[in-house]
């Protein structure tokens, strides 16, 4: 795809515990800053909107991919371990 090449575009991401996401992203561009962009995702239809509510309300969601992804509250513990250490 060309640079600033413009259109519409759905990330589909498969998270656990909630299913499958399809987000349409929107492209921003930055006054001054042609190397940058700011991307917002919104819900393309009411099933992604209701399980992002559902995502909302995860307890320890997952970051990441599904084959390498890891809790938050891993992630958390990781990184008070490497400031002690």
């Amino acid at each position: 795809m060309r640079r600033g090449a413009t259109g519409r575009r759905v990330k589909i991401i498969d998270y656990p515990g909630v299913g499958e996401l399809r987000l349409v992203s929107t492209s921003l561009a930055i006054d001054g800053m042609p190397e940058h962009r700011i991307v917002v995702y919104n819900p393309e239809d009411e099933d992604t909107h209701t399980r992002l509510e559902q995502l909302r309300t995860l307890d320890d969601p997952v970051i990441g991919c599904p084959v390498r992804g890891r809790p938050v509250s891993r992630i958390l513990a990781e990184r008070e371990k490497a400031r002690e250490g």
